[in-house]
């Protein structure tokens, strides 16, 4: 039988493609991709500011008023998941915390051990 893996909250890859004019400073990324979630670099001094301002949400107020839970992204930047739908999307690097394995690394050793296929059964 497959098995189906649901990541928790904080499971998935996410990427921002960015093309914008300005930023909150000198050393954010005005365009191409950038690793959101989860890079520890992000939560350094100064670029912490980058990732705040490319995870930021505002409130659409119009559908807030209409009853609709709407919010917009900053301009210039579309945050997604990495690899949407692929077991590949939730096997990212925590780095020091995991021995520099994602979270899954032994589960699914164990699992290809016992015969499953990553992109087959998983």
């Amino acid at each position: 039988p497959p098995v189906i893996v649901i990541p928790g909250l904080a499971g998935s890859l996410l990427e921002a493609d960015i093309d914008r004019e300005s930023a909150v400073n000198s050393l954010c990324a005005l365009e191409g991709k950038h690793e959101l979630w989860f890079d520890e670099k992000n939560f350094l001094p100064l670029f912490i500011d980058c990732w705040l301002q490319e995870m930021s949400l505002m409130p659409d107020l119009e559908s807030l008023r209409k009853g609709y839970e709407v919010h917009e992204e900053t301009e210039g930047v579309k945050v997604h998941t990495v690899k949407y739908g692929e077991f590949e999307g939730s096997l990212f690097n925590y780095g020091a915390w995991h021995e520099g394995t994602g979270i899954w690394a032994p589960t699914i050793w164990h699992l290809q051990k016992l015969g499953y296929n990553l992109t087959r059964d998983i």
